[in-house]
């Protein structure tokens, strides 16, 4: 029985130690925790324990999470996408609520990118050489989740 709050404890200990770097969701901090080959039962007791004292925030985390993702220039479908493998759920409307109070639009983040593939580059005349860099930056966008409509009418003013 020792032995067993002994386990308890140090998974509650490593969790600790992991919130202190930086924060957790809960299904990433138990993910985390299961690489160390904790048992689920330990595992359970220290996240329970984590969440009593108000370490792991759900909310906050994912609020953090978006305006990461959005900081990097990711479309709102990439963010749910991504939201969701971390069992995170998010609706679309709450990522553009966040997008507009951080200021991040969607068609200016599409034309920074754009700029940013762009860089020290100058569009050439030929056909064949401007359509391979047009497709160039058009998979680098869809990379990132954006639409092709959304692409193709921010590229209009450059191709």
């Amino acid at each position: 029985m020792l032995e067993e709050a002994s386990e308890e404890k140090k998974a509650f200990d490593y969790a600790l130690r992991l919130l202190a770097l930086r924060d957790y969701s809960v299904h990433k901090m138990k993910m985390k925790l299961k690489q160390r080959k904790f048992s689920a039962e330990d595992i359970d007791k220290a996240v329970e324990r984590l969440q009593s004292y108000n370490y792991l925030r759900e909310e906050e985390y994912t609020r953090i999470r978006i305006k990461q993702l959005l900081m990097k220039g990711y479309a709102n479908s990439y963010i749910i996408n991504k939201l969701t493998q971390e069992k995170l759920n998010i609706s679309s409307e709450a990522i553009e609520n966040m997008r507009k109070e951080q200021g991040f639009l969607a068609y200016d983040q599409i034309k920074y990118l754009i700029e940013k593939k762009l860089r020290g580059r100058e569009i050439p005349y030929e056909f064949e050489l401007k359509m391979k860099l047009k497709n160039k930056i058009m998979r680098f966008l869809i990379s990132k989740g954006y639409h092709f409509d959304e692409i193709n009418s921010a590229l209009k003013s450059y191709f």
